[in-house]
């Protein structure tokens, strides 16, 4: 697992795992973020990918009213049973 805070838009973090990770072969399980809300005031979005038996989930929380940093939560897993963990 890896967790990175900086300073971007929650789009922009969003739109460039949607560029580079299909580059490096992950294709998106979920079209669309399966949460693009506000939770706590604080948007978010969770992206899913595979690639063979690995899979990636990508947590983005967005800026807050009183925080200008975006934090992004990385975790790669191997799937179980062949089947896709949601």
């Amino acid at each position: 697992m890896a967790i990175a805070t900086l300073e971007a838009r929650l789009p922009e973090v969003v739109a460039f795992y949607r560029r580079e990770l299909p580059k490096r072969g992950w294709r998106e399980t979920v079209a669309g973020d399966i949460l693009n809300q506000d939770l706590d005031k604080v948007p978010l979005a969770l992206l899913l990918y595979e690639q063979g038996k690995q899979q990636l989930r990508i947590v983005v929380t967005g800026p807050s009213a009183n925080n200008r940093k975006t934090t992004v939560w990385i975790a790669r897993e191997e799937a179980s049973h062949g089947q896709s963990a949601r």
